[in-house]
């Protein structure tokens, strides 16, 4: 498929999922339709083929340069490095609701440190052993340690 015609598709489905994220993210969280939203957003997103790197880069606002170096860093996943580098959709998409916040924030420079430190913290947030351990601190369990000194 032409590279316009694959960035068109792909730029449509993305703005489905955006107004199905706005319209779910608008219900209670216990509302029942949020979570098939959720569902159908998930389903829309396993779909998609995966990102080329020029198409990445236009979708988050970068250079397709830029979008390497971020690969290298761990902020975006390739599903494949040859014989062309793609991006796994997923990823590119949590990545670019992090950097809209970060620009609508102000912020412009070190823009691969300010992503990767957020999706280390969106990972982090999302971890299942994460809540554990939260759960538990809130319940009080646990010990507390203290370093000795020197």
């Amino acid at each position: 498929m032409a590279v316009v015609a694959e960035r068109e598709r792909v730029t449509s489905q993305v703005t489905r999922i955006e107004k199905l994220e706005e319209v779910a993210a608008s219900l209670g969280q216990g509302d029942p339709r949020r979570a098939t939203l959720d569902e159908v957003v998930r389903a829309e997103i396993e779909e998609m083929p995966a990102l080329r790197a020029v198409i990445a880069a236009q979708l988050l606002g970068i250079s397709e340069r830029s979008v390497r170096e971020w690969v290298k860093a761990g902020v975006l996943v390739a599903r494949a490095n040859s014989p062309r580098l793609v991006l796994e959709p997923s990823r590119v998409l949590v990545v670019r609701r992090i950097v809209q916040e970060l620009r609508s924030a102000g912020v412009a420079r070190d823009l691969l440190d300010a992503v990767y430190f957020r999706t280390v913290d969106h990972s982090l947030v999302e971890s299942p052993d994460f809540a554990e351990s939260l759960a538990r601190l809130r319940r009080g369990e646990g010990r507390k340690v203290r370093s000795r000194s020197v």
